[in-house]
C-alpha cells in the first residue's frame, strides 16, 4: 500500500477542549516525507488530566503558534498542500478531538475543504477484531517498533496510528 496518508493527532485541554498541541505526518508507506508540529498556549485553566499526563510528554515540543488562531492556520496551510496531492487524512480515535479541530480548521463553507472521509484507526481496529482504543497494543502484539517518543506526544500519535494503519490494511490485502 503505497497510498499517501496524513496522520493527524491533537492534544487538547480536556476531552472537550482546545487543540494546544497538534501534529501531523505526512508519509507514502515507505517513509515519513513530511512533518509539522504546531503549539500554541493553552487557553483558560489547565485541565488537571493533561497537567499529569500530557505536558510531562510534551516538553521538546516549543510554543511556536503565539494563539489558537495562528494554529489553526498553519495547520491549514500544511494540509492543504498534501491534500492537494491526493493524500488522506487519518487518526486515531477522531472524536472528539481531531473531529473538533478539524471543525475549526473548516468551519461553514470551508467544510468541504477538509478531509472527506476521515479514515479513523480505532474503526479499522474495531472491524478487524482488535481493541479499538490502542494503536501500541496492537503495534506490541504484531511485533511492530513503537516510533521513538512516548504516548500523549502528538508526534508520536500520529506516528503510531499511521504504523498501525498501513499494517492493519496490508493484513487485509
Amino acid at each position: 500500500m503505497a497510498e499517501h496518508l496524513i496522520s493527524i493527532d491533537a492534544e487538547c485541554n480536556g476531552l472537550a477542549g482546545r487543540a494546544f498541541a497538534v501534529a501531523m505526518t505526512l508519509s507514502d508507506g515507505a517513509a515519513e516525507l513530511e512533518t509539522v508540529v504546531y503549539r500554541c498556549p493553552i487557553e483558560g485553566v489547565t485541565d488537571d488530566w493533561v497537567a499529569a499526563n500530557v505536558l510531562p510528554h510534551i516538553g521538546d515540543v516549543e510554543v511556536n503558534c503565539a494563539d489558537y488562531a495562528g494554529l489553526l492556520y498553519n495547520l491549514c496551510d500544511a494540509y492543504g498542500r498534501w491534500a492537494e496531492e491526493g493524500a488522506r487524512l487519518i487518526a486515531h480515535v477522531a472524536w472528539p478531538v481531531e473531529a473538533r479541530l478539524l471543525l475549526d480548521m473548516f468551519p461553514a463553507a470551508d467544510i468541504w475543504s477538509g478531509p472527506f472521509p476521515l479514515i479513523d484507526v480505532a474503526s479499522v481496529l474495531l472491524a478487524k477484531g482488535h481493541d479499538p482504543l490502542t494503536v501500541d497494543g496492537y503495534l506490541d502484539k504484531h511485533d511492530l517498533e513503537r516510533p521513538d517518543g512516548s504516548p500523549h506526544h502528538p508526534l508520536y500519535d500520529a506516528r503510531a496510528a499511521e504504523r498501525c494503519f498501513r499494517h492493519l490494511m496490508e493484513q487485509a490485502a
